[in-house]
């Protein structure tokens, strides 16, 4: 095998690119075919976000409604992940969710003798029931970090339990109820995060700005019912041609 300098590599990158790209003599503006692909293949309608976020409300009023008397109030439900960073992409056969995780203070997650809860009985035992709901076609179903809330068209909505330690205090932290017990865990606090760096690091405040756009183009670009990488990278446009090829 013939080893090849990195520089000389670069190079012929190089002179490979300025032969490409020699006929115009000048850079080629894709960004309208990236806009329309954009607007009609990747983000999410508004439609579909407005009838997801319906469903999301219901469930959140079905939870307060079917706690039982001796079930604790929640201190707020707070929506979480790719909703609440508004990066939400398309999906084969509506494939996709909103995470809306429910919180309660932890001394209210135990029993008359101090007992805490498990997190399979903060989860089954409460938030799964009440849910429950006879119009459901589906029992809501308990995954390890959540209950799952399903609709027939395909989406979902899950619902992680947390429990606040130190509520109210300086040193106040969340613990999500998983598979593997009560685990520390502060999904605000990213969702928090990434918006802020949306805010400081895009230079426009037009259609989702211009980070989040580029997250829900890579998030397309990788999703697993899409193929082989080389057919990705093809579904965006031929930039010789410019012709679309989806």
């Amino acid at each position: 095998m013939i080893n090849i300098p990195p520089w000389l590599a670069g190079v012929a990158i190089g002179t490979f690119i300025a032969w490409l790209f020699d006929e115009e003599k000048e850079m080629l503006d894709c960004s309208k075919e990236i806009t329309n692909f954009y607007n009609s293949e990747v983000a999410l309608p508004e439609a579909m976000k407005s009838e997801m976020r319906a469903r999301r409300n219901t469930n959140r009023e079905r939870l307060k409604s079917g706690l039982g008397e001796d079930d604790p109030t929640p201190i707020g439900m707070w929506s979480q992940g790719s909703y609440a960073m508004h990066t939400m992409i398309q999906a084969e056969d509506n494939n996709f969710d909103i995470d809306d995780g429910v919180y309660f203070k932890k001394e209210d997650l135990a029993d008359a003798y101090g007992i805490e809860k498990s997190p399979y009985d903060a989860k089954k035992k409460m938030v799964r029931d009440a849910v429950n709901h006879h119009g459901l076609k589906e029992e809501p179903e308990i995954k390890d970090n959540c209950v799952r809330v399903k609709y027939e068209k395909g989406y979902h909505v899950d619902i992680p339990v947390y429990r606040t330690v130190n509520f109210g205090k300086d040193n106040e932290y969340y613990e999500l109820a998983s598979a593997n017990g009560w685990r520390k865990s502060d999904p605000r606090a990213v969702t928090q995060w990434f918006n802020d760096t949306v805010s400081e690091l895009s230079p426009d405040s037009t259609n989702g700005q211009q980070m989040r756009r580029i997250v829900r183009l890579l998030k397309d670009m990788v999703k697993t019912n899409t193929g082989a990488h080389e057919k990705d990278a093809e579904r965006i446009f031929d930039f010789k041609t410019r012709r679309r090829r989806i």
